[in-house]
C-alpha cells in the first residue's frame, strides 16, 4: 500500500486509489489543508489529426484537456497530495492548419499542490 498515508486514498486489488480533487478556489469545503507541497506548473503540446472538420477539433481539444487533468492529478498523487488548489488551466494557442486538418494545441497548467484533511463533523453534516 503506498499511498495509504495519504486521506481518502484506498486499495483495491493490490492498486492504491487515490482521488485528487482539482478546484480554482483556495480552500475544499468540509476540509482543512494541513499541509502544502508547492507549486505545480505543467505546459503540454498536442498536434493530432481532426477526424471529422464539424466537431473533431473541439472533441480533440476536449480529450486533450481531460488527458492534461488526469496526468496533473497524477502528479499531485505522486507529491503525497490529495488536492490541487488556485487550478488555472490556460490554452495559450490552440488552432488548426489547412493541410490534411491537423490541429495544434497548447494548455498550461497550474496550481498549489496540498494534502487536505477532512473534518468529520462536515463530512457527517452533509446527504
Amino acid at each position: 500500500q503506498r499511498y495509504s498515508w495519504i486521506p481518502g486514498s484506498k486499495a483495491i486489488g493490490g492498486i492504491t486509489e487515490c482521488c485528487v480533487e482539482l478546484t480554482p478556489l483556495s480552500g475544499v469545503a468540509g476540509g482543512r489543508v494541513e499541509r502544502y507541497l508547492g507549486m505545480v506548473s505543467m505546459h503540454f503540446i498536442r498536434e493530432s489529426r481532426a477526424a471529422d472538420s464539424f466537431s473533431g477539433e473541439a472533441q480533440s481539444f476536449k480529450q486533450f484537456l481531460t488527458e492534461c487533468n488526469a496526468v496533473a492529478k497524477a502528479h499531485v498523487a505522486s507529491l503525497g497530495g490529495n488536492a490541487m488548489l488556485c487550478y488555472k488551466a490556460v490554452p495559450a494557442e490552440s488552432g488548426g492548419r489547412v493541410y490534411k486538418s491537423q490541429v495544434y494545441n497548447f494548455v498550461s497548467l497550474s496550481g498549489c499542490a496540498v494534502v487536505i484533511v477532512r473534518d468529520a463533523e462536515g463530512e457527517g453534516g452533509r446527504s
